[in-house]
């Protein structure tokens, strides 16, 4: 979803956009809450994913018109902070509703706040860009997208599970990289492509990315690793192994305040 951001941006009306991804995420939430079987509950995840992807830029892209450049790096400092302020708490709060409510009200308590928010936006959210209806996308950049980083996180998510490379997760790995290489391919070769690539012939671009990304894999990878260690290692019961990680959690969200 984040791909499309930008054409979601121009192409519909930002109010009815963020109303429309809140319904989608409610739709997500109710989704899991009433699964009665792991794949119905993958897919109210997966819905709310989608939902979720594609409103964080849509946020940041009103960011940018809204505020002049001298701002907007502290307000997307304060962007960055609500937004971890969910992995700051979720931890400990997801696991003291899984330890005495039940996995499916991780979904059901969402219910009530996403209708609450569509409430608000209903009065209060307001249209902030220029529709633009000649806009187009190119959807074979968006199908080699979806298909490449797809194959690509698949791969290493089994590769991750079994522990070892085999032909099957090894085949799709490389396919996703396949995949990637055509799809950058076709981007410098477009006049108005779907990822706009000359962005990283600036090196500050490039450093930053890069150290983004690492500090992202080690921060995510405790995160993931940890709980999963403190349950099956220590028998720590969910609530314990979220408490176990906030301390650590709230520094990261500290170091939003500092952009």
């Amino acid at each position: 979803m984040i791909p499309l951001s930008a054409w979601f941006f121009h192409r519909f009306n930002t109010k009815h956009t963020f109303i429309s991804l809140l319904l989608i995420f409610l739709l997500g939430s109710a989704c899991g809450f009433l699964a009665s079987n792991f794949w119905l509950l993958l897919l109210g995840r997966l819905i709310q994913a989608i939902a979720a992807g594609a409103m964080i830029p849509l946020i940041q892209n009103v960011v940018l018109v809204l505020y002049p450049q001298e701002k907007r790096g502290f307000i997307m400092g304060i962007i960055g902070l609500v937004i971890a302020f969910g992995p700051a708490l979720g931890p400990t709060v997801g696991g003291w509703i899984i330890d005495n409510l039940g996995l499916k009200w991780l979904f059901g308590i969402l219910i009530p706040l996403t209708i609450i928010l569509l409430v608000i936006s209903l009065f209060n959210a307001k249209n902030v860009n220029k529709i633009d209806r000649t806009q187009r996308v190119d959807w074979l950049s968006v199908v080699e997208s979806c298909l490449g980083f797809g194959a690509l996180l698949y791969g290493f998510s089994d590769i991750g599970n079994m522990g070892t490379i085999n032909f099957t997760n090894g085949f799709i790995t490389i396919m996703g990289l396949v995949v990637l290489v055509f799809f950058c391919w076709r981007q410098l070769k477009l006049e108005k492509p779907l990822a706009n690539l000359s962005v990283f012939r600036n090196y500050t671009f490039n450093l930053t990315t890069i150290l983004s990304a690492i500090s992202n894999i080690a921060l995510l990878s405790v995160e993931l690793v940890l709980p999963l260690y403190l349950q099956r290692v220590h028998d720590l019961s969910a609530f314990q192994a979220g408490l176990m990680l906030l301390p650590g959690a709230n520094n990261k969200s500290d170091c939003w305040k500092t952009i």
